[in-house]
């Protein structure tokens, strides 16, 4: 010990070790109270499903809330990770934000002329923030044609510009957190399986037999049960990779894009499509839920 102090020519190495050691005790022991109470809520029915059974994952969504100030119950119910990032439903983004006392006011505008909305923030002894989203912006970024931005254009185009100021004012409050919708929105433009562009694809996979179309055309009225077995197992690649998609879906507006093949598939006798039906209706029940 003499030998480190006369290093940090005094005791100061020796009070930092100290508090360094301190700060590790408190933090092993957090992570101990978090794994305790994610053990305990992930065996209800009250938190949401992607930490129910999962206990490992909700002591860390318990961790995170304590980061930016969240009670446990708080931060189960609007932290989500989504492709590995840690992300904040839009109003707890707000609550932490005007609960930290550093914020004098948001304020929202909309300009139905060029369909832009608007948003400032002014934090405490800093000039005002401004930042705007538009509907040109949104066509830009592929977001226009989604069902959310033509049913709630207004609400989504805010949501954008508020999450654009709040997170370049209020960064070290947030401490790095993302919007859930907006992270939603861009993984939903990133990913490659479910595009209207590749439905396409998905109906070329679905017409992989080699049956001739028009044979199959025929088939298909015919109430026969011997043919109507047949049709039962004429595309069981075509089905097997449609309830896969119908499985993947992580939103609704993708899962609606799937309602379309489903109906207008060629290649599923109507035995596989009231199967599919089913199945896509589940899904839909979970992800209203």
């Amino acid at each position: 010990m003499n030998d480190l102090m006369m290093m940090s020519g005094g005791t100061e190495l020796s009070a930092e070790m100290s508090k360094n050691l301190q700060t590790l005790q408190m933090q092993v022991q957090t992570l101990e109270l978090c794994r305790q109470l994610g053990n305990h809520y992930s065996q209800t029915g009250m938190v949401p499903k992607q930490y129910q059974g999962k206990p490992e994952d909700a002591a860390v969504a318990i961790q995170w809330g304590m980061e930016i100030g969240l009670q446990p119950l708080q931060a189960l119910q609007n932290i989500a990770v989504i492709s590995g990032m840690p992300a904040l439903w839009g109003d707890a983004l707000i609550a932490i934000i005007k609960g930290s006392g550093q914020c004098e006011y948001i304020r929202s505008e909309f300009d139905d002329e060029s369909m832009t909305a608007i948003v400032s923030t002014k934090r405490k002894g800093e000039p005002e923030e401004t930042r705007s989203f538009s509907m040109a912006d949104a066509k830009s970024a592929g977001l226009s044609g989604r069902q959310t931005y033509q049913q709630h254009p207004k609400r989504m185009l805010n949501a954008r510009a508020r999450s654009h100021v709040l997170r370049d004012v209020y960064a070290d409050l947030l401490r790095g957190f993302q919007v859930r919708e907006i992270v939603e929105e861009d993984h939903k433009n990133n990913e490659k399986d479910i595009t209207p562009g590749q439905s396409e694809t998905l109906k070329a996979l679905l017409s992989k037999p080699s049956e001739p179309k028009a044979v199959e055309a025929k088939q298909e009225p015919e109430p026969e049960p011997k043919s109507k077995s047949a049709q039962k197992q004429s595309n069981p690649d075509g089905v097997k990779a449609m309830e896969s998609l119908i499985a993947e879906c992580k939103s609704l507006d993708e899962l609606q894009l799937l309602a379309t093949d489903i109906k207008e598939s060629p290649r599923l006798n109507q035995s596989e499509k009231a199967g599919l039906r089913k199945a896509w209706g589940e899904k839909k029940k979970g992800l209203e839920a």
